[in-house]
This record gives structure tokens, C-alpha cells and sequence, in this order.
């Protein structure tokens, strides 16, 4: 996380004044698959995939456990293989200009925005996944996904 911050007072006449305060944060990380603790991230595999089943196939490729209604899973496959960029960027600024009518009588008017812009990334590389492309016959007509 890189943060910064700036706040610039100036005095553009004895009865005005000018303000700004500006704060920026940039995050950049990975994230991991842990959010879909429930089903199937990382921990809830662990727990259903059986103890007795090996991480990997004899030819190197990882161990498709398939007893779960939704599909498959290996959670030490996903733990590696997934890779989930992530970064934000968030913009805190407010500016003001303050206009002293009378001693004692200050006329102060200022706009402010908060921004964030998120980008996150998903990979899910077939070495995984264990999902082939589809062909023309997976589809059925229907426009989804097939058995493959």
C-alpha cells in the first residue's frame, strides 16, 4: 500500500481564501482463495476432499476429486495455480474558497469527491481446472457450456 497526502491553504486576498486537501492510496496485492470459505475455496476443500486422496496423478497433473454436487476439487491445485491480481486506487479530495464578508462573517463553500476504482483479475489455468474447450457438439444449440 503507497499512501500520500497534501493539504495547500493560500491566501488569495485578505477576504479570500483558497483550500485544497487531497489524499491518495494506491494497494496492489494478490488475493487468495479464501473468501469462498463455504464453497469451494481453499479451506472448505480441505476439509471435503478425502485424506486418502493424492494431490497428484502419477503423470504429474493434480488428483480431480469430483464427490461434491458442484464439481471438482483439489485445494492444494487451487492454492497454486490460481493467481487473482488485484489492485485500488482511491482519490479523497476536497477543495474550498472562503470569503470573509464582514470581521466576524465568513462565506465558506467547498465541493469534495471520493473516488475508488478497483481492477481484479482472475486466472484459472487449465492445469487446474481440469475444463476442456468446448466444440460444436458440447454446445446443444443452447449457447452454454457443454460436458466437454
Amino acid at each position: 500500500r503507497l499512501s500520500g497526502r497534501i493539504n495547500l491553504d493560500h491566501k488569495l486576498s485578505d477576504k479570500l481564501n483558497f483550500t485544497i486537501n487531497l489524499a491518495l492510496t494506491k494497494d496492489l496485492y494478490k488475493k487468495n482463495n479464501y473468501q469462498n470459505a463455504d464453497y469451494g475455496g481453499v479451506p472448505f476443500q480441505t476439509f471435503v476432499m478425502p485424506p486418502t486422496e493424492g494431490v497428484y496423478n502419477p503423470n504429474g497433473t493434480y488428483t480431480v476429486f469430483t464427490g461434491l454436487n458442484y464439481g471438482q476439487t483439489n485445494p492444494v491445485g487451487m492454492a497454486k495455480e490460481q493467481y487473482n491480481p488485484a489492485s485500488s486506487l482511491r482519490i479523497l479530495a476536497t477543495t474550498a474558497l472562503a470569503y470573509e464578508i464582514i470581521p466576524g462573517l465568513k462565506l465558506r463553500s467547498s465541493a469534495s469527491i471520493d473516488n475508488t476504482d478497483n481492477h481484479q483479475d482472475n486466472y484459472n489455468p487449465v492445469s487446474y481446472t481440469h475444463l476442456t474447450l468446448p466444440t460444436n457438439h458440447d454446445m446443444g444449440g443452447c449457447g452454454g457450456w457443454g460436458g466437454g
